[in-house]
């Protein structure tokens, strides 16, 4: 499969918005959350304003269709997000739209993101995942580790 990357600017903000809904993972999915979920206070910092200092991430794309996103934010102690574990760790961010799953796009967001992340000068990244998310076992192929076990969830770490 073709898939070719883009650098997310602030004209990608829909689409953003679209990935980090689908990232959220939802335990009954008969049940969905309610879009507007991305607005409260506790999700919306993981993507408005974009283009602050520490603000990394792609697109991938498939014969022109905008298939998932890759990003990264660095969060402060007042305002973490959920896989904060300090103000110069970045946490990552990931989705892939449904009928392109499990076709190698996670892998290569996944790693074009980590490599940036490292070039850029940054000793580690971490992120939030829910303990029964498929995603889990994609972030430990990629050496990610179980930092804090919360109750249903993990942060994890990778160092570089």
């Amino acid at each position: 499969m073709n898939i070719n990357l883009s650098v997310i600017s602030d004209k990608d903000h829909q689409f953003m918005r679209e990935m980090f809904y689908a990232a959220l993972y939802n335990p009954d999915p008969l049940h969905p959350y309610p879009p507007s979920i991305i607005d409260s206070p506790e999700l919306s910092h993981y993507i408005q304003h974009w283009g602050q200092p520490g603000d990394a991430g792609f697109i991938a794309m498939v014969k022109e269709v905008k298939a998932g996103a890759v990003w990264i934010r660095l969060f402060s102690r007042d305002n973490p997000g959920y896989g904060f574990i300090d103000a110069s760790i970045p946490e990552l961010s990931m989705a892939v739209k449904s009928e392109f799953r499990n076709k190698g796009i996670g892998g290569r967001l996944l790693e074009t993101m980590l490599e940036e992340a490292e070039n850029a000068g940054h000793a580690s990244v971490s992120l939030s995942v829910d303990q029964a998310n498929q995603a889990l076992h994609l972030y430990e192929r990629f050496g990610f580790k179980v930092y804090r076990e919360l109750e249903t969830s993990y942060t994890m770490l990778k160092k570089f």
